[in-house]
């Protein structure tokens, strides 16, 4: 994410700075093992989050189900975090929530202040994308990034002069859209004070201007024209040459923009705002604080119209400003051109890199489409670091017998243990654990087929001062039936993640007799845009009837969501912020309809298998997100 950081001069080389400058909100304690993963440039539009955000019918479900259901032991959590030396997410008192955004998405660290300011936190990550997304400058930095040479050279250059517009508008939209339902959400800048001025300047700047929407639409348009600069057209003149943001004037580079406009436009914007007031209401008859997404007779795409309509008026307003003192701003559709220009000269000369950009004869992406793209982007770190893993078989590494006892020694509440299966792809557990060199030999022998195995925290070593994930993995359903059988009648259950549930060789060779002997659980680990299809069979059908609750977990910073639908002998499992949860339930009741969406199920005899499910997981995982299908790749 971009920041607004002191100068860098004192880290050890360029491959730090590139991960480290990139990056936003108050500074992350930083994931030292977290790997970029290969990032996409989806279109997504910074009004989108007004209509998702705002559901009304996605709060918890209050049922004595939900009343019971305290899945995370707090007390063992806080015993691993310092035996291990590394602080979990949960297991940190004081820290205020934190972020860092990257071109290819962005991660969470969730502090244990209260929750408005975890949800401003969030809200800021999502502004980060919605802007890079939308922009020039923007694609610009998708484009360095993925570039295997100019990710080093040539993005932390243009990082630089877009800073401040980055935080200037994610900073203001994160408290503005919170205090929606939280009216002292500007409060919790008290906790970053490097980000108070910049909500106090753009307070300043809309301080005449009445509403809402207005406030919202005129900075969403004021930080467009300083990002919709002719960096493109740099880039693609230059190349295969490097550029350089100061081969562009200060008037061409967001930041020098932004000052401009901050006391110019502020002069010209009580005219700009009634001409944008003017033209709504001649287009349309309605006033621009009137068109909300629960208005009635206005469907979404005709409010992203008159959004987009209002907002443009403000926009060419600004822009005039900026040529008239010799800049130049880029149209949309020219940005989206010349980004694509830019990508197939690169992917001639070799490098081959992926930022899909939209065509701009493409139809727009719809709320669904942009909120999945936003969510599947969001990464939620459990501990400081990636866990140390190793990775042997059942009864050739380690006895049936030992996984039994060292289970029982260390899972479970009121000392009921939980033996808990995972399902996973090689490539996820590869991006997801430090493993020792012999364990990644041994993965590699997985590396086409799902493995699955049983987890246990043990010591690294015969001190015992720090912990590690031993995956016990079973080479057949026959030796999990064996392990289950000796198990007993605990509590037992199957964890698959959606990217092992969609292998046809784990459906054919596992899925189902696992399933027969054992209650089994979907992590959602990919956006739910790859699980819609019009099958019953589907993971998310849009033909069938499906039930979903939100529940807590006995942790404030996390939810889970959970659906099921009728037929199906599984269930499925979100777990994220509540944010996160309440944008994927948002999604599923898009996709489904709400006709077919209920909160009526009894999902009472699901208790101990979902509790030992999250148990296992917040306890066992280095992250929870949805970026699976990028490891695959």
């Amino acid at each position: 994410m971009l920041a607004v950081l002191e100068a860098t001069g004192g880290l050890p080389d360029r491959a730090s700075e590139c991960r480290d400058l990139f990056m936003g909100q108050i500074p992350l304690r930083s994931l030292d093992d977290f790997r970029p993963l290969s990032g996409a440039a989806s279109q997504t539009s910074p009004q989108f989050l007004t209509h998702v955000v705002n559901r009304q019918n996605c709060h918890m479900t209050d049922n004595d189900f939900v009343a019971d259901l305290t899945v995370i032991d707090l007390e063992f959590a806080s015993v691993l975090a310092r035996r291990d030396g590394s602080s979990l997410a949960f297991d940190d008192p004081g820290a205020p929530s934190s972020g860092r955004y990257t071109p290819e998405g962005f991660t969470l660290q969730l502090g244990s202040g209260s929750a408005v300011e975890r949800n401003v936190a969030h809200l800021h990550e999502i502004h980060h994308k919605l802007l890079n997304d939308d922009t020039a400058w923007g694609i610009a930095l998708h484009v360095l990034f993925e570039h295997p040479d100019w990710n080093v050279t040539l993005f932390p250059e243009f990082v630089r002069p877009a800073r401040l517009v980055h935080e200037f508008f994610a900073t203001f939209m994160s408290v503005h859209i919170a205090v929606s339902e939280a009216p002292d959400a500007a409060s919790v800048l008290d906790r970053y004070p490097d980000y108070r001025s910049l909500y106090d300047k753009a307070e300043d700047f809309v301080a005449e201007v009445a509403g809402h929407n207005r406030r919202a639409f005129v900075i969403t348009a004021l930080v467009r024209v300083c990002m919709h600069s002719p960096v493109l057209d740099l880039l693609i003149e230059r190349f295969p040459d490097s550029g350089s943001p100061s081969m562009l004037r200060s008037i061409d580079r967001p930041d020098g923009r932004f000052a401009a406009l901050l006391f110019n436009g502020k002069r010209e914007l009580a005219a700009l705002v009634q001409r944008a007031d003017r033209q709504l209401w001649d287009d349309h008859g309605v006033d621009i604080e009137e068109v909300q997404p629960n208005s009635e007779g206005l469907d979404f795409e005709l409010i992203d119209r008159m959004w987009s309509a209002w907002e443009s008026v403000v926009f060419d307003g600004l822009a005039g400003i900026i040529r008239d003192r010799g800049g130049t701003v880029v149209g949309h559709d020219e940005a989206l051109l010349a980004g694509r220009r830019l990508v197939d000269l690169i992917n001639r000369d070799g490098a081959l890199i992926t930022v899909p950009i939209a065509d701009p004869n493409d139809p727009l992406l719809t709320d669904l489409e942009q909120s999945i793209a936003v969510v599947s982007t969001t990464r939620y770190p459990l501990r400081a670091t990636l866990w140390p893993a190793q990775f042997g078989y059942l009864d050739a590494s380690v006895s049936t017998a030992d996984v039994i006892q060292v289970t029982v020694e260390t899972t479970g509440l009121d000392e009921r243990p939980e033996l808990v299966l995972h399902a996973r792809p090689p490539s996820r557990l590869r991006s997801g654990f430090a493993w020792d060199a012999r364990s990644r030999e041994r993965l590699a022998d997985h590396e086409n087929h799902v493995v699955v195995a049983a987890r246990n925290i043990v010591p690294i070593d015969e001190a015992g001062g720090a912990l590690m994930i031993f995956h016990a993995a079973l080479d057949s359903p026959t030796h999990a039936d064996i392990l289950v059988e000796a198990w007993g009648d605990r509590t037992a259950a199957l964890c698959v993640s959606v990217s092992s549930f969609t292998d046809t060789e784990f459906q054919a060779g596992w899925f189902q007799k696992l399933t027969s002997s054992l209650p089994t659980v979907v992590l959602l680990d990919v956006g739910i845009g790859s699980l819609l299809r019009n099958d019953t069979g589907a993971l998310l059908p849009t033909n069938a009837d499906v039930h979903t609750v939100t529940i807590g977990i006995g942790m404030p910073q996390y939810e889970a969501l959970l659906w099921h639908v009728e037929g199906q002998q599984h269930i499925s499992l979100h777990l994220a912020d509540p944010l996160g949860v309440r944008l994927v339930r948002g999604q599923i009741e898009d996709a489904v309809g709400a006709d077919h969406l209920h909160t009526d199920a009894d999902w009472t005899p699901w208790h101990d298998t979902i509790g030992a499910v999250i148990r296992s997981l917040l306890s066992t995982e280095s992250f929870l997100d949805l970026r699976a299908l990028r490891d695959i790749q």
